[in-house]
């Protein structure tokens, strides 16, 4: 479903309750801003990874077999 900004403000809790059937996207002067989508939809769409390295091991064809150097102390001159 699409719909306009000033649509949404009119009806909120209309369109909320309806965002748990299917995804709205929010446009102002036709284009897309935003999309409401269920918590359930929102938590499927984000990464399930926790560390860097997962991620990273997550693009194919790559091994990723390393280890970040630790310091103590990070000094300016480090870290521009």
């Amino acid at each position: 479903m699409r719909l306009s900004i000033t649509e949404l403000n009119k009806n909120l809790s209309r369109y909320l309750n309806h965002s748990i059937q299917e995804d709205i996207v929010i446009t102002n002067h036709g284009k897309d801003v935003a999309v409401i989508t269920s918590p359930e939809r929102y938590a499927s769409l984000q990464p399930q990874v926790k560390t860097l390295a997962d991620a990273l091991a997550t693009i194919r064809g790559v091994d990723f077999d390393w280890e970040l150097p630790e310091r103590e102390e990070w000094k300016e001159k480090d870290l521009f």
